[in-house]
């Protein structure tokens, strides 16, 4: 071991900081309302709504250590086809979340409404239209287009129908 990792390496088992060596500080977790895209990095990285954080599915059971349990969490993936959000919004109620929705829609829902984005956009699936299935449309721990854009304060290039 050289001399300058012995020195972090002492200083670390004496619990001191090194100016400049270590960031002590422990990030404040997020509160209020938090959007979390649930989709692996490079589709996060791709096309995400503005505004909000990746955790990706593999890593919910992380997702205390940056989210408030009490804070208003909507959680999202790709499109009605996939059922990573409500699989993350059942874990996160599992784990202690108290008020955590999925939005069905997705990141290709809130694309194609014209609401804002952040990335390239580039993925085929963001323009490909799909209908819910019965069973995802008006379910309980599930928003709507219309009510997150309202929470969010933004509004659709288009008009949002009640049903989407």
């Amino acid at each position: 071991m050289n001399r300058q990792h012995g020195v972090f390496a002492t200083a670390l088992l004496l619990g001191l900081a090194l100016p400049g060596c270590w960031p002590w500080q422990i990030p404040a977790k997020h509160t209020g309302l938090v959007v979390v895209n649930v989709l692996d990095q490079p589709l996060y990285s791709d096309c995400r709504i503005a505004g909000s954080i990746n955790v990706p599915l593999d890593e919910i059971d992380l997702i205390e250590s940056k989210v408030a349990k009490d804070a208003e969490v909507i959680v999202y993936c790709s499109n009605y086809l996939c059922t990573a959000s409500s699989f993350a919004r059942n874990r996160m109620r599992t784990i202690g979340f108290t008020n955590v929705r999925a939005y069905e829609p997705g990141t290709a829902g809130w694309h194609q409404a014209g609401l804002p984005v952040e990335g390239p956009c580039k993925e085929g699936y963001l323009t490909q239209p799909i209908k819910p299935a019965a069973n995802q449309e008006d379910g309980e721990g599930t928003i709507s287009t219309q009510e997150l854009a309202d929470k969010l304060g933004v509004k659709p290039a288009t008009p949002v129908n009640g049903k989407e």
